[in-house]
This record gives structure tokens, C-alpha cells and sequence, in this order.
């Protein structure tokens, strides 16, 4: 088992000159087949929020905390507001989060994600992105921490 999930092979991604890594992975199916196994209490928050249909078949890029704890009494619209603040509707995989800041559009108009790097690490609103991992049609950047 790697340290991003029960994977085989893990590859790691430099970026030149610079000494920034993030730890990346190859996942066989969907990124709700992923979630389901990787991050059970993620799945519970999609569900929660009634967006599963988002994130099935459609290209996009998800952030997820590793270690996010679901809470049963959480509002529906607080769930689908986080889902959607977490999520791009496109594919932005591990090596275009290397370049300079960006500020990223979520599937919440209200909400932007931004990604800054310094020597060692690749951060979205704060948050360390520790892992990649890269579905068959989406990709899965996890964060050390919720980043809303």
C-alpha cells in the first residue's frame, strides 16, 4: 500500500529547478469509485448534498480532506455548498498545480480556490496538497486539511 492508497505504484512529480513534489497515483475507475474507497466520509458528504450525478462521468477535479470527519446533522445546503466548493468542472491534474498562483473557478460562482506554491509544498486556500490521485475521466487532489 502506498501512502496514497492500496496502489502499486506511486509516481512522484517534480517540477524542475524547484524542489516541489506531489505524491501521484493511477486509480482504475470512476472518481466516486475512488472517493467510495479512499474517502468513505467524502462519499457520505456528496450523497449528503445529492450530487452524486455531478460526479459521475463528467470530467472534473475534486479536493478532498484526507481526513475529514462527516457529521450526520449536517444541513443539505451546507453539504452541497462544500461539494461544490471543493470541485472544477474540468481536469486540472498535479503538474499544472506546479506553475505560479492561480485562482481557480469551483462549481460555486461564489467560491475560488487558490493555489499558491512555495519550496516545497503546492497549497489550494491553505491547505497542503499531499496526494493526486488520477481517475479514469477526474482527478483527486487531497489536502491535509478542509480548505473552506
Amino acid at each position: 500500500m502506498t501512502s496514497c492508497g492500496p496502489y502499486s505504484e506511486a509516481t512522484l512529480i517534480y517540477e524542475p529547478i524547484e524542489k516541489t513534489v506531489i505524491a501521484s497515483v493511477a486509480a482504475p475507475g470512476s472518481v466516486l469509485e475512488v472517493i467510495a474507497t479512499e474517502y468513505p466520509n467524502w462519499l457520505k458528504l456528496i450523497e449528503r448534498a445529492n450530487l452524486t450525478r455531478l460526479y459521475d462521468g463528467y470530467p472534473c477535479t475534486v479536493f478532498v480532506c484526507a481526513n475529514y470527519l462527516f457529521n450526520e446533522s449536517l444541513p443539505i445546503a451546507t453539504a452541497y455548498e462544500m461539494c461544490r466548493s471543493s470541485t472544477l468542472s474540468r481536469k486540472i491534474d498535479a503538474r499544472s498545480l506546479l506553475c505560479a498562483t492561480l485562482i481557480l473557478n469551483t462549481m460555486s460562482p461564489q467560491n475560488n480556490l487558490l493555489i499558491t506554491k512555495n519550496n516545497t509544498r503546492v497549497m489550494v486556500n491553505g491547505a497542503n496538497i499531499i496526494a493526486t490521485i488520477d481517475c479514469n475521466e477526474s482527478i483527486v487532489h487531497v489536502t491535509d486539511q478542509t480548505i473552506w
